[in-house]
């Protein structure tokens, strides 16, 4: 019988196996082995779907760490971009699914909580977390793509993936500007 987890289950299952372009309502219902009806019933869209998938994949992300608000924030992103790039195409789903404003799971709250804690106000601290979060969403999303490409065959095997300095650097880059919005 299939419930709520075992339906996410299964959507996560076909994410990390087929794509994003791939996951569909009929799809996760073959997986297991029922009518798209009952996925229907647990899930009144796929967007609702997508946003369960999401809020699973987030989920699995490491709580803050402790330090100052600096070293705290540099290893959220780290954690966040390693979380997303357990699945296949994870980025991009979670952008549609935080686009649909139905997941549960806000990947940036610690963070917005952290900064107020130091003394940005609330729009700020809302504001700077998340540009943190688009700018990890826009990354991983580019080197999921190009892994992609190289495995459909579209990109030569062997292909430079994109250079983790340039990562490091830009969140170098966040970090300096929202120190700047510090009153």
């Amino acid at each position: 019988m299939a419930d709520r987890a075992s339906i996410a289950a299964a959507a996560l299952f076909v994410l990390d196996r087929d794509g994003l372009a791939e996951l569909s309502m009929r799809h996760v219902a073959s997986e297991l082995g029922v009518k798209a009806p009952t996925i229907y019933y647990h899930y009144p869209s796929k967007a609702a779907l997508l946003a369960a998938v999401a809020d699973s994949i987030l989920g699995g992300a490491p709580a803050l760490a402790e330090g100052g608000w600096g070293l705290v924030v540099r290893a959220w992103m780290e954690d966040l971009r390693a979380t997303l790039l357990t699945h296949r195409d994870a980025a991009e789903l979670v952008s549609a699914a935080s686009a649909s404003g139905l997941m549960t799971v806000n990947p940036a709250a610690g963070v917005v909580d952290l900064l107020q804690h130091e003394g940005w106000t609330e729009l700020d601290a809302k504001w700077s977390a998340a540009a943190m979060v688009r700018f990890v969403l826009g990354h991983v999303a580019e080197e999921q793509a190009r892994f992609n490409l190289v495995a459909d065959g579209t990109l030569p095997a062997g292909t430079d993936p994109l250079d983790p300095q340039a990562f490091s650097h830009g969140v170098r880059l966040l970090l300096a500007g929202t120190a700047n919005v510090l009153p």
